[in-house]
This record gives structure tokens, C-alpha cells and sequence, in this order.
């Protein structure tokens, strides 16, 4: 089965203003790679956005850079390297897709119960692939699997260059003997290295719907959700607005949407 996660991120300084949506593109390492000794990295691009995953000593996929792309491909592989992500898993949280019941200590992105009610789960990276799906797209494809379970993950990002837009989403998979059932499954794990983080959302009522608040994100976790289906720009919107390193503004900043 698979998820999907749609985002819009705006990049703008001055009269200039470039969008994305969701998170994919070119590979440093094109075709097909097969996890060995040495460290992957693996840029995902558009022409104004970069979004690199790279695999540490545990074949453990993280990501390492999220911003506007480097002049040179070859640089993105010591992007880790320059943000010191030394500390262990209690200092910082950068997984692609953090899985629960093992090392991780923060939210995860999936959570299962394996068929012997097992609920550990381990992602280790195998292999990716890009390959165009038209004149204007491309879609990457990185396999993580269980090193003891048949159970795996396939993240899988479409960018369309020239539009800046990047999608996201995740398929599962198993060969177990039994059900595996899903506690919990996201279309996308994202990590950012900025200090100072502002979200914005829209509540409003009759006449007034889609009214912006915005928040500074601190410490614990914030949900935007809404059941009503068709009629969620009623009360509370399931969209967002994520500002990254300062409030939103109208001509300059970064923002996912």
C-alpha cells in the first residue's frame, strides 16, 4: 500500500518567487546502487530546490541537506559533514523515514506489528533508481528494507524540474507468514536544520473561513487535522504554511506549504 504527501514551498527574495510541491529529481548516483561499505548519497533536485538523503556506518537513510541547490553535485556528499551531525539519536532526529520500536526516541513515520506481534522495525537502505516519466518529470524510487523481517519500505519522490515541485510518498510491502498490520504510516519524515520555525494555519467560521494564525514551533508536537471531509475550509483547514528560519512574509523567505 502507499501514502501520499503534497507540499508547496516557496522560495522568494525580492520580485523573484519560485514554487515547489511535495519532495524528487536528479540522482549524484544515477541508475541502480546497491548498498555497500562506502556512504550513498543521493540528491533529489529541481532547479531551485535540493533535497539530499545520504546513508551513515548503519545503512540508515537521513537527510543532509534541504535548500537550494550547490553549484557543484559533487559537494552535496560532505553536506552532512558540515551541520556536525555527531551527537547521537538523542541530539538529533534527520532519518528519511524513522521507524519505531528500535533505536529511534522521536515520532515515527511508520509503526508496525509484525506477524509474531513484534513491533520493532529496522530500515536499513538496499538500493535506489531514478528514471524519467516524461519530458518534465522524473521519479527516484530508494528501497529500505528490515535486515530481519520481510518487511520493506520504497520512498518514492516525482519532481518536475522547471516547475519546482517535488512529491513524496511511501509503499509498503511484506512477506510474512502472517498480517502485518500498520499502527501508523506517513507519506513523507521531514527534517530541517533551521533554528526558528513558524507554522501558519487557517480557522475561521461561516463568512470568515480560511483566517491565517501563525505560531512558532517549540518543543513537542503540533497537529492540523480536520474530519469533515469537503467541508473543512468551514472550520479548521488540514493545510499549513511552514516558514523556515523566520516568520512568512509576502517577498522574501522560504516557505513549505
Amino acid at each position: 500500500m502507499y501514502t501520499r504527501f503534497f507540499a508547496l514551498l516557496a522560495h522568494s527574495q525580492a520580485s523573484c518567487c519560485w514554487l515547489i510541491s511535495s519532495l524528487v529529481a536528479s540522482l549524484l548516483l544515477g541508475g541502480l546502487t546497491t548498498a555497500e561499505a562506502q556512504v550513498v548519497t543521493i540528491p533529489i533536485t529541481t532547479d531551485n530546490t535540493a533535497l539530499v538523503l545520504q546513508t551513515d556506518a548503519s545503512h540508515r537513510l537521513n537527510t543532509v541537506y534541504f535548500g537550494a541547490p550547490l553549484t557543484q553535485a559533487a559537494d552535496y556528499a560532505g553536506a552532512a559533514a558540515q551541520y556536525n551531525f555527531n551527537d547521537s539519536n538523542a541530539g538529533f532526529y534527520p532519518n528519511a523515514y524513522t521507524p519505531a520500536g528500535t533505536w529511534n526516541l522521536s515520532e515515527p513515520a511508520i509503526q508496525v506489528t509484525h506477524a509474531d506481534g513484534n513491533q520493532s522495525l529496522e530500515l536499513k537502505y538496499v538500493r535506489h533508481e531514478t528514471k524519467p516519466v516524461d519530458a518534465h518529470s522524473s521519479l527516484t524510487r530508494i528501497l529500505l528494507r528490515d535486515p530481519v523481517y520481510a518487511f520493506e519500505v520504497t520512498l518514492c519522490y516525482q519532481t518536475w524540474a522547471k516547475e519546482n515541485v517535488i512529491e513524496q510518498w511511501a509503499e509498503m510491502q511484506h512477506q510474512e507468514k502472517k498480517p502485518v498490520t500498520l499502527q501508523k504510516y506517513a507519506s513523507a519524515n521531514l527534517y530541517f536544520t533551521q533554528k526558528n520555525c513558524y507554522l501558519t494555519t487557517f480557522q475561521g467560521q461561516y463568512l470568515k473561513e480560511a483566517q491565517p494564525a501563525e505560531t512558532r514551533l517549540l518543543q513537542g508536537m503540533r497537529s492540523v487535522e480536520s474530519k469533515l471531509g469537503t467541508r473543512a475550509m468551514l472550520l479548521q483547514t488540514p493545510n499549513f504554511i511552514l516558514s523556515l528560519g523566520q516568520p512568512a512574509a509576502e517577498n522574501e523567505g522560504t516557505v513549505l506549504v
